[in-house]
């Protein structure tokens, strides 16, 4: 599918959003605090851009598979393969962020045992109240992405059904989850931010506005070259960029134990996870893509 603008553009807006509340929260500004409704949506401008990030991923596949009847194996098959060999090189140079700290006693890092071997290769850590693990800190948000992608194909036979009655329910759904969880500890950690049925609203509200705005819409922005060109390449490096940007910056920050400004460490900082993320999205295209495209999916 013709990649959107306007879509790049609020995805790189919304990761941009997590990385500098996250900066703010480190150098204890205001602007990384929380707001909203106590127990249900309290979040930071990070977790606006996480809700942006959900709603533009049920969008995006709105536009692609919602007018159509979509082959349950084949398109989680297919989501599986687009998400998680970014995840493992980011896991990989996650694993090497840990014992880097540990060896020059920047910590404290967390005990390590047996369970981070399937916890990390599944991403499933929030699932067990471990939240994000010790290695990749956004790796919560693959383990809610694919609970999200496990009922995409039936919330699509709904929406194309009865969009607005779907849309309703959806919304019940999420408003009593978020209601019940954040009054009971019913589930573990902060599971208003990974359980799918917390999310399951902004999720369908993306694949609601595929189908219910003209798909031209999308484009209105597309039609300069050079545009499309470098929102397109940055759209598709800012997935590297979120997950990245946790093991970087959390050994990073140490630097100002060694006579580092805070300018400076954070200029390495978002250098050094610039250059990470261009890094792991050309290995995963050029290398990766093509074996994966080859030996594990049908071509389309």
């Amino acid at each position: 599918m013709k990649r959107s603008v306007l879509l790049d553009l609020l995805r790189i807006l919304a990761v941009a959003a997590v990385v500098l509340v996250h900066i703010f929260q480190m150098l204890d500004h205001p602007w990384g605090e929380k707001f909203g409704i106590p127990d249900f949506y309290f979040v930071s401008m990070g977790g606006i851009g996480v809700t942006v990030l959900v709603i533009i991923s049920g969008l995006t596949l709105g536009l692609r598979y919602a007018g159509s009847d979509v082959n349950y194996l084949d398109f989680i098959k297919k989501r599986i393969f687009h998400i998680y060999p970014t995840y493992y090189v980011i896991l990989i140079g996650g694993i090497i962020a840990y014992f880097v700290r540990e060896h020059y006693g920047f910590g404290p890092n967390p005990d390590l045992g047996l369970i981070d071997i399937p916890l990390s290769l599944t991403a499933t850590y929030a699932f067990f109240g471990l939240w994000g693990g010790p290695f990749v800190g956004a790796s919560w948000f693959l383990g809610l992405i694919i609970s999200l992608y496990l009922v995409f194909p039936l919330l699509a036979a709904w929406f194309r059904k009865k969009p607005h009655l779907t849309l309703l329910v959806l919304l019940i759904i999420s408003a009593a989850t978020r209601f019940l969880l954040g009054r009971y500890d019913l589930l573990p950690l902060r599971s208003l931010d990974w359980f799918f049925l917390s999310r399951i609203f902004e999720f369908g509200l993306g694949t609601y506005l595929a189908i219910m705005i003209p798909p031209d819409f999308w484009f209105i922005l597309n039609g300069n070259r050079v545009v499309e060109t470098v929102s397109a390449y940055l759209g598709k490096i800012s997935f590297p960029f979120y997950l990245a940007h946790g093991p970087i910056r959390h050994t990073v920050k140490h630097l100002k134990h060694y006579s580092f400004s805070t300018a400076e460490w954070l200029s390495v900082f978002l250098v050094m996870t610039l250059v990470a993320s261009i890094i792991v999205f050309e290995f995963d295209q050029r290398i990766m893509a093509p074996q994966i495209k080859r030996r594990f999916l049908r071509q389309e």
